[in-house]
């Protein structure tokens, strides 16, 4: 295979919306790296490239298009959708509270004046 760079990659990316070749680790990185200094134009191509990097790599003596057990993800790399579930589960219970103390006052407005009211 002739020396790709990352700009190969996004190219690949941009003749389909996908990544059909096989590329190095290095060259996946790059094209990454691109593709998140230009994400307006390249805002699908990170996901896309982050499947490919897993089973695009052009590894000698293997064919292309095999799937790779990957190298370790860097940490910005990792898939999350910025709420952990502890945050849900958190959120839920707040907002539970927060109906049912509004629900309780609700009730005690709607009752009328106890019997303390007239003293």
């Amino acid at each position: 295979m002739a020396l790709a760079d990352g700009r190969d990659i996004l190219l690949d990316f941009d003749d389909n919306g996908q990544v059909d070749g096989c590329y190095t680790r290095a060259e996946f990185n790059e094209a990454l790296r691109l593709a998140r200094a230009e994400e307006q134009q390249y805002g699908a191509a990170v996901d896309i490239i982050l499947e490919a990097r897993v089973t695009n790599i052009d590894q000698p003596g293997q064919p292309c298009g095999q799937e790779q057990i990957p190298a370790a993800v860097p940490a910005d790399d990792a898939d999350d959708d910025g709420l952990s579930t502890g945050v849900l589960i958190g959120v839920i219970v707040a907002i539970g509270a927060a109906l049912a103390i509004g629900a309780a006052l609700l009730a005690r407005r709607r009752a009328g004046p106890g019997p303390d009211a007239g003293a």
